[in-house]
């Protein structure tokens, strides 16, 4: 019988998780609930468990009255919850002499107990006593062990589908993956392992269990891939200071150095692109631009657009809008797939980002009363004007610019329909791999793309390149 106690308070210890004095705790306070359930049974019952040996010690510490005296309500309460620490319940004279013969009324008794007189039904009490006071305590632990780690990334395993959700195997518990909370590029079935990130601890009254939800669409994703694949952030060298990201499709993270020795972008991408690589592998191919952050509106957005050539930046603090201009042959790579990299660009710089071709540039200023042949004309470019030219009000497209009409926004809709790298017969099988492994999937991924980041793709040196961004304006 001791053995088998020991046995199952470290079972319990192993089973829960929980620590050997938490399941002590609760397996003592189990056996003292079923003993005061007992008729004729001294109130105030104590249990001691020697974890040394796994014997079991109770006792009853009582106040000694004349049987002509009334006894308390508390004390007559079989489910008291009053401190025995503090006070010593009270019990008649005739019931302590039947356990303590020598006891006088006014003294404090304590009365020693056989544990096996408690009987069946008392030990199908404490049984389920223990289970809803390990649960209890499990619960607990897992609410204040995962509301701790919100932020964080952790590991699991999917275990199953629930409409649409994942369920997720995190160690002791289980975790929902909310569809809305997946990338859409991703698949998963049960048995997958995956990494998502903690964004809440739900405390539900459900079976008890708190529910933690977790998220592989978040920008927290990407920030604690980043931190895991570059020391030089880890450690403070290298800082993010914005991500702006739709999950599965692309991203892009500002990064600025806080030391001179040290290259943002370069750190970022690693050797030959390495660590990147390694990045847009975990994201299932998610395509990541890296932006040198500045202080300068003017340059952060060119940098965040980069390749795209801007021919003229117009900033509005006031507004916090921008205009940029760039060639005629660049709007579609400046705007990007149904506008994505304008989009994108506008929340890594937190201003709206306008976009307009370089010939039509004049135009739009002119339909707004204002010159932009200098730039201290230029910058009051969003202001509406007295002078204004009567025209149609102009209408914002969803991905698109303010100064573009339904025709040509259209139009580069239509452009931005590229071609996959494997529909090409310019890229060898190797070359397609290599593009394809850090996230470039179709021609106009090449073309929107860093040269440092073209260089960095296994097997492409500059000659290669050169012949490749070739034949892409061509294909294009």
């Amino acid at each position: 019988m001791k053995n088998e106690l020991l046995t199952m308070i470290e079972l319990l210890e192993k089973d829960r998780s929980l620590d050997k004095g938490t399941v002590v705790s609760v397996v003592e306070q189990a056996i003292e609930t079923a003993a005061r359930r007992i008729d004729n049974i001294p109130p105030g019952v104590r249990v001691q468990v020697d974890t040394e040996n796994g014997s079991i010690k109770a006792y009853s510490d009582v106040l000694v009255i004349p049987d002509d005296e009334e006894i308390s309500e508390e004390d007559k309460s079989e489910e008291s919850e009053v401190d025995l620490e503090l006070t010593i319940p009270s019990w008649h004279l005739s019931k302590v002499l039947k356990y303590v013969p020598t006891a006088e009324a006014g003294q404090v008794i304590r009365i020693p107990l056989d544990i096996d007189s408690f009987g069946r039904i008392s030990a199908q009490t404490a049984k389920q006593v223990i289970l809803q006071r390990l649960r209890d305590a499990e619960r607990e632990k897992i609410l204040n062990e995962y509301s701790n780690k919100i932020g964080d990334l952790i590991n699991g395993m999917v275990s199953r589908h629930e409409r649409g959700n994942l369920v997720v195997d995190i160690e002791r518990t289980e975790a929902l993956l909310p569809r809305a909370e997946q990338s859409p590029s991703e698949r998963y079935k049960p048995g997958d392992r995956l990494r998502a990130v903690v964004i809440d601890v739900r405390d539900t009254e459900e079976e008890h269990i708190p529910r933690v939800i977790l998220s592989r669409a978040t920008t927290g994703l990407v920030r604690r891939l980043f931190e895991i694949e570059v020391p030089e952030i880890y450690d403070g060298f290298v800082e993010i200071k914005n991500i702006a990201r739709e999950a599965g499709y692309r991203t892009k993270v500002s990064v600025v150095s806080h030391d001179t020795k040290i290259d943002s972008v370069g750190a970022c991408v690693g050797i030959r692109g390495s660590r990147v690589r390694n990045i847009v592998q975990e994201l299932n191919g998610e395509r990541i631009d890296i932006v040198r952050w500045s202080d300068s509106v003017e340059e952060y957005v060119t940098n965040a657009l980069s390749p795209v050539e801007l021919v003229q930046v117009f900033a509005d603090p006031e507004t916090e809008r921008i205009l940029v201009v760039v060639p005629d042959d660049q709007i579609s790579l400046a705007i990007g797939k149904s506008g994505q990299n304008i989009r994108l660009t506008s929340k890594l710089l937190g201003w709206k980002v306008d976009v307009v071709k370089e010939t039509e540039a004049n135009r739009v200023a002119s339909e707004h009363g204002v010159d932009i042949t200098t730039k201290e004309k230029s910058e009051s470019i969003f202001e509406s004007t007295s002078n204004s030219v009567s025209k149609p009000s102009l209408t914002l497209k969803e991905g698109g610019s303010i100064f573009a009409s339904d025709d040509e926004f259209e139009a580069v809709k239509a452009a931005s329909k590229s071609k996959r790298l494997i529909e090409v017969s310019w890229l060898t099988a190797n070359q397609i791999e290599a593009f394809e492994s850090i996230g470039i999937k179709t021609v106009n991924d090449i073309l929107t793309s860093e040269k440092e980041t073209l260089l960095a793709v296994p097997g492409i040196g500059e000659k290669t390149l050169e012949k490749i961004l070739t034949s892409a304006k061509a294909d294009e």
